[in-house]
């Protein structure tokens, strides 16, 4: 018969722990079993493994990276895959959607993370470990105008291309600029499959002696874009209107934020060669002797489980049909992805692949909702903490008229700053004034 646990009985094994912590200094035993305890409940697990197929190419290089140093594993994840489907592009890969309907894998890419953080090294590195198995990607430099920018995509008409841009929220800026009027629309209609038309001006002639303008057309563009940034700058960098633009929805994004388990200063100097490229490149060999198909398709349990993932991140996420269904797109593309790292030979994308890929697409969405409050809300949140340092000066003298008066260029009314006064009074205890967005 089981004896019931009493209070006293309670009491003793309480007793009984902690004197593992007074043992713990005379046994190695005792205390690797504490720090296993612990550290386990300290240090939770990168959220990327959900989308990491075990002993793939990609595991590898997350590895890689998590082992050697403190570099968040979003920016090497995200790298790969977009990598992976560089070279699928360029074996010609097509996905059949339909009778009629095949599409290639291209993707739209931006990583953001903390500045410093060797965003550009990472990169450089996974592919130097390509390039040595054999296989280089067919990049593209920046264009420095529209013009340019066309110029590129006529002369690899037919070929893929990939472009890695740096520093992407401020090229987004540059868009802006007069010189490129044009290359948002280049990029969102290589996106689309459409034809990419130019007009220059030629050497025929009108009868009033005016030059006739001729059309240059691209038909057949495949462009994928693969670019990082500093995650403080994004709400600066795109507004709300960037937001509700078709083409900044067609960009995939993720967010790699510092993990406080791997400190940098544990670490070696990524750039001194804290990672083993000949590593990577070992897995890029093996990895690329898996034959490639030149047309997959899905099957009809992979289709099923791409519309019951997204009825539930449409239903749950908060964002809306535009932006969930672009971001279901990518899921085919992650299909055909997995699918080949996982080593598959035959042109059937199943559930398994789709699922790799609905995970990954998960984080997207994850990150989307992440972004859109930071970008609708980053105004709010500045006043916001603004005002609760300024209660940590004042103290008891803080009140709704010193938010009107030390803040009155951005608090324009005495209703503003009872508002603001209450938010700072209602805020739930350990709650910070500030964080990064």
């Amino acid at each position: 018969m089981k004896r019931r646990r009493t209070p006293l009985r309670a009491l003793v094994a309480g007793r009984a722990q902690r004197t593992l912590l007074g043992q713990m200094l005379h046994s190695r035993e005792i205390e690797q079993t504490l720090k296993a305890a612990l550290y386990t409940q300290k240090h939770s697990l990168w959220r990327g493994l959900i989308a990491t197929p075990p002993a793939s190419l990609l595991e590898t290089i997350v590895t890689e990276f998590f082992r050697k140093t403190a570099i968040p594993l979003e920016i090497p994840f995200m790298f790969a895959v977009s990598l992976v489907a560089q070279y699928l592009a360029e074996k010609g890969v097509r996905i059949a959607l339909g009778k009629h309907q095949s599409i290639k894998l291209d993707l739209y890419t931006v990583v953001l993370a903390p500045s410093g953080r060797c965003k550009t090294f990472v990169c450089r590195a996974i592919q130097e470990a390509a390039e040595a198995a054999g296989w280089a990607p067919r990049t593209m430099d920046e264009p420095q105008s529209s013009a340019a920018f066309f110029e590129v995509l006529a002369e690899a008409e037919g070929q893929p291309l990939f472009w890695r841009i740096d520093e992407w929220g401020e090229f987004w800026n540059s868009l802006k600029a007069e010189h490129h009027a044009m290359s948002k629309r280049y990029m969102l209609m290589a996106y689309d499959y459409a034809p990419i038309t130019y007009r220059v001006k030629s050497k025929r002639r009108d009868e009033n002696g005016q030059s006739l303008p001729e059309k240059a057309e691209v038909k057949d563009a495949c462009l994928s874009i693969f670019g990082t940034s500093v995650l403080a700058n994004v709400s600066k960098q795109l507004t709300p209107e960037d937001w509700q633009s078709g083409l900044v929805q067609r960009f995939g994004f993720l967010v790699g934020k510092d993990d406080p388990s791997r400190r940098w200063y544990d670490k070696k100097y990524a750039f001194l060669d804290a990672v083993d490229v000949p590593t990577l490149t070992t897995a890029w060999n093996r990895a690329l002797q898996t034959p490639v198909c030149p047309r997959y398709e899905l099957t009809g349990a992979a289709r099923e489980v791409i519309a019951e993932t997204f009825f539930l991140l449409g239903r749950d996420s908060g964002l809306g049909e535009d932006f969930i269904r672009r971001v279901e797109y990518r899921v085919f593309k992650y299909g055909c992805v997995f699918h080949w790292l996982l080593g598959k030979t035959n042109p059937l994308i199943d559930e398994e692949d789709v699922g790799w890929g609905a995970r990954l697409a998960s984080l997207h969405v994850e990150d989307l909702r992440y972004l859109l409050d930071a970008t609708e809300y980053n105004e709010y949140f500045n006043l916001y903490t603004r005002a609760v340092r300024l209660q940590e000066r004042l103290g008891a003298d803080f009140s709704a008229r010193k938010i009107r008066m030390y803040l009155r260029r951005d608090v324009k009314s005495m209703d503003e700053a009872q508002a603001m006064y209450k938010l700072v009074l209602d805020r739930p205890p350990n709650v910070a004034g500030s964080q990064e967005p």
